[in-house]
């Protein structure tokens, strides 16, 4: 079940999908569970997810059992894995103080994670199978919007972790939001088309 927060992500999903496909989706799209939005008229389903929550807590963890220790005390695995979550150390009179979301500026194949479990859990005896699978991934980038070509990097990635799977997403969106802006990016895997629209929260 849903908690408040994702409740609300599944709420803004079923509105931007509304608003930039309403010949594909129809009104009663609903939110629900396994996926988290379903449109039953159309036998379409939608799974929800964010990404980097996973990157963050991971990080967050590390800081703070190592924080305002000495460096030549933290394990070299320790200070790599901060880098490869996408955070920057903060290094002052050789002891690790802090570390900078500055630097944050996540690759979207940094996102095949946590679209790697949603493949995973499409396969499952509880979830719903629609007509046609979808997923929708939520990113907060505060650098830098994707491009053309990394979105087709992600929609190959996405083809490649499906091979083999009797249930597939045929469409991946992603929300890309920066600046005050949006980038709502649709990939199709198994044609390799990518399509983007763009808007302002509303």
């Amino acid at each position: 079940m849903a908690n408040g927060q994702e409740r609300k992500e599944e709420l803004f999903a079923r509105t931007l999908l509304l608003r930039h496909f309403p010949r594909v989706f129809s009104q009663e799209l609903e939110c629900r569970d396994m996926p988290d939005i379903q449109d039953e008229q159309k036998g379409i389903g939608v799974e929800v997810v964010r990404s980097f929550h996973t990157n963050q807590g991971e990080f967050f963890a590390l800081l703070g059992k190592w924080i305002n220790r000495s460096i030549s005390d933290i394990p070299d695995s320790a200070i790599s894995r901060i880098r490869e979550l996408g955070f920057h150390p903060l290094i002052i009179d050789g002891k690790l103080v802090s570390a900078s979301s500055s630097f944050y500026s996540p690759t979207p194949l940094s996102l095949m994670e946590e679209i790697s479990k949603k493949v995973h859990k499409l396969q499952g005896p509880n979830y719903r199978i629609f007509r046609k699978n979808r997923l929708f991934v939520f990113v907060l980038n505060p650098v830098s919007s994707y491009n053309r070509q990394q979105m087709h990097e992600l929609t190959a990635a996405l083809r490649l972790s499906q091979e083999g799977c009797i249930n597939q997403f045929d469409a991946l969106y992603v929300y890309d939001s920066y600046n005050g802006i949006y980038d709502l990016w649709v990939c199709y895997p198994q044609s390799g088309v990518v399509r983007r629209y763009r808007g302002m929260p509303t």
